[in-house]
C-alpha cells in the first residue's frame, strides 16, 4: 500500500504530536507499506523543500510554508497533487485536524483516494472555536473516510459536530514499556539534583495555561505548608513572567523547584520519572499526553483531571486520582489527601497504573490497532 502522510509535526520538533506522528508512520513503514511523509515545518524558508529518506524506509518531504494563509495551503495542494502523479497513493492520511487533516481529506477527494484524519486533541477543541479554522474543521469531519481519535471525548465531540454515525474511531496512543519501566530510584541523581527526604512532584513537557500552570504553582505551595517537597519541570515553562512572579511572591520556593531543560534521551526521562512520588497532569483539555503513560508505565501515581483522554487511562481512585477541570483549585488539597493515604494502598494504585498500561496502551497494542484499522479501510 502506497500512503500519504501529512503532519504539521514531526521529529524535528517536540511535543507529543510529533512523537505519535513518528510512531505511527513507522508502525506503518514496518508492515511493509510504502510511506512518504509531507512535514509542513515553519522552521525552513518559505516555499523550501528538503527530501531524505531514514532507516525505517520512509520518504520525507520537508516543505517550508508561506505566512500567507491561503498561498501556505494552494502551495501544499500543488506538492500533493504532483507527489500522488509520481507515487500513485492508495491513502492519504491527515495527521491533525487542521492543516493536515483537511488538506488529505480535500487532495483525497480530489484524486479519488481514500483518507484518514487522525484527531490529537488539541486541533479539534481550539478550532471549533476560531472562525477561520471552523468551516474547515467541519467540511473535514463529515468527509473523512476515516476519522481517528485520541480520547473518547474527542469521539463524542466529532460525532457531535459532524452528524456521523460511523467512521469515528478511538485510537489510544502506545508507550515503550521496556524504556519507561518501574526502577529502583537513582540516588546519583537525586544527589545531583540536591533532594532528600522530600515528596518529589513531577511535570513534564511545556508548563503553560492549558496544561494547569496556574494551579500547579497554587498546589505546590500548599503542599510545603504541610510537608517537604520538590517540584521537577522537565521542559519549559511559557509563562516566563507567571513564572518569575511566582518565585518573587514566595521566596522561599525558589530552591525547591528545579527547572529541567527538554529531554531527548528516553532512558533519562524515565530515570526522572522513577524518583518522584507523583505525576501532575491537570490540564484544561488535551488529547491522550504521552506524559501520562509514561509515568502511569514507569509505576507513578498520575493526578490528572477529567478531560480529552486522561479518563480513558486513569480510574479514579484505582491506577490514579482525576479531578474536574472545575474543580482546579481544590488541586493542592487533592495532593495533600493523596499523600496522606496508607502506603499499602498508594503502592497497589501504583501497580495498577503499571499495569494499566500493559493491559491497554503498550507499542504492540497500537501496533496491531493500526495495521488491522489500514486493512479494513482499504
Amino acid at each position: 500500500m502506497k500512503i500519504l502522510f501529512i503532519t504539521d509535526r514531526y521529529t524535528s520538533d517536540l511535543g507529543g504530536a510529533a512523537k505519535s506522528a513518528e510512531r505511527i508512520s513507522k508502525i506503518l513503514a514496518d508492515a511493509g507499506n510504502t510511506i512518504h511523509i509531507l512535514h509542513l515545518s515553519t522552521t525552513l524558508n518559505a516555499g523550501e523543500i528538503i527530501s531524505n529518506s531514514d532507516d525505517s524506509g520512509r520518504i520525507i518531504h520537508q516543505i517550508g510554508l508561506f505566512p500567507e494563509f491561503d498561498t501556505a495551503m494552494q502551495w501544499v495542494e500543488l506538492i500533493i497533487n504532483g507527489l500522488h502523479r509520481k507515487v500513485d497513493f492508495d491513502i492519504i492520511h491527515g495527521h491533525g485536524l487542521f492543516p493536515a487533516g483537511f488538506l488529505a481529506v480535500y487532495c483525497s477527494k480530489l484524486n479519488k483516494l481514500k483518507s484518514i484524519t487522525s484527531i490529537r486533541g488539541n486541533d479539534l477543541d481550539r478550532g471549533i472555536h476560531r472562525s477561520d479554522t471552523f468551516q474547515h474543521l467541519i467540511w473535514t469531519l463529515e468527509n473523512a473516510d476515516l476519522i481517528s481519535t485520541v480520547s473518547t471525548e474527542a469521539a463524542n465531540k466529532s460525532a457531535v459536530l459532524s452528524n456521523r454515525k460511523s467512521g469515528i474511531i478511538y485510537t489510544p496512543n502506545g508507550v515503550d514499556t521496556q524504556i519507561f519501566t518501574p526502577r529502583k530510584k537513582n540516588q546519583q541523581l537525586l544527589t545531583d539534583l540536591n533532594i532528600n527526604d522530600a515528596k518529589i512532584f513531577l511535570f513534564t513537557g511545556e508548563m503553560r495555561f492549558k496544561k494547569g500552570q496556574p494551579f500547579i504553582f497554587e498546589a505546590f505551595r500548599e503542599l510545603n505548608v504541610k510537608f517537604p517537597c520538590k517540584l521537577l519541570i522537565v521542559g519549559e515553562v511559557r509563562d516566563n513572567i507567571e513564572k518569575e512572579n511566582y518565585l518573587l511572591k514566595y521566596p522561599e520556593l525558589r530552591d525547591k523547584i528545579i527547572f529541567i531543560p527538554y529531554m531527548t534521551d528516553e532512558y533519562k526521562l524515565s530515570e526522572l520519572y522513577n524518583i518522584c512520588d507523583f505525576f501532575f497532569s491537570p490540564s484544561l483539555w488535551d488529547g491522550m499526553p504521552n506524559s501520562v503513560l509514561e509515568a502511569m508505565a514507569c509505576g507513578k501515581i498520575v493526578i490528572g483531571t477529567k478531560t480529552g483522554g486522561i479518563p480513558d487511562m486513569i480510574t479514579h481512585g484505582e491506577n490514579g486520582i482525576l479531578i474536574s477541570p472545575d474543580d482546579l483549585p481544590r488541586l493542592g488539597e487533592a495532593c495533600i489527601e493523596l499523600i496522606n493515604l496508607p502506603d499499602n494502598f498508594l503502592q497497589e494504585m501504583s501497580a495498577n497504573a503499571r499495569n494499566t498500561i500493559l493491559d491497554q496502551f503498550t507499542l504492540h497494542h497500537e501496533s496491531a490497532m493500526w495495521i488491522n484499522i489500514y486493512k479494513t479501510l482499504y
